[in-house]
């Protein structure tokens, strides 16, 4: 039925980041008896944690089963079945993932800028993303359906406006989701690649905390 719907160009980079995301998280989540490198001690977990893991676990299957489906329709609309034709040159792709980088972290920003200053969503949205005193490595999808609606929104622009095509889009999305699952894992390892990488979200959040 899904193949029917879409090609596998178009279901590669919507699996693939997906997958990466909890490779990713399933990796810190076993390095966690290494305490000493965690911001926070198993006590103060335990004290602090307002989420169940199953109830963080089951908010990420419903944030990316809607991304999934928004991202569907983005390749839809970048051209039906010939948008994983490899038909850009080395220096377009670099254009576009830095295009696609741009448009996604700056709606991030502002979207998350927008969720802090309005009260009403701040405190009926936004909230509870922020039930997360405590993150999970896999936390960066749990939250509100509208601000995960608002997420996708913006995951899609980023294709959209980049002119990917759905093979760049899937290394694109890999990466992103990569440094999500970093930016929430407590973890204060010496620099990692996505720790060292700055973004309008990163550094200008002190502005809305």
């Amino acid at each position: 039925m899904l193949m029917a719907l879409a090609t596998i160009d178009e279901l590669l980079p919507i699996f693939v980041p997906i997958i990466v995301y909890w490779v990713c998280s399933g990796m810190y989540v076993m390095l966690e008896s290494l305490e000493k490198y965690k911001f926070y001690s198993k006590k103060e977990e335990d004290e602090k944690h307002l989420v169940s893991r199953m109830t963080v676990i089951k908010a990420n299957l419903f944030h990316q089963t809607m991304l999934s489906i928004i991202n569907l329709l983005a390749f839809k609309l970048q051209g039906g079945n010939d948008v994983g034709e490899p038909s850009s040159s080395f220096i377009d792709i670099i254009r576009q993932v830095g295009i696609a980088f741009a448009v996604l972290d700056t709606w991030s920003y502002f979207t998350h800028r927008y969720f802090h200053t309005n009260k009403w969503l701040c405190r009926h949205v936004h909230s509870q993303h922020n039930r997360l005193i405590v993150t999970y490595a896999f936390g960066g999808h749990y939250m509100h359906p509208i601000e995960g609606l608002s997420e996708s929104l913006g995951s899609a622009l980023s294709v959209i406006l980049s002119g990917m095509s759905a093979r760049t889009s899937m290394y694109f999305f890999a990466f992103a989701l990569m440094k999500l699952v970093d930016d929430h894992a407590a973890w204060c390892f010496l620099e990692t690649p996505f720790t060292s990488l700055p973004t309008i979200r990163n550094t200008m959040i002190s502005t809305i905390s």
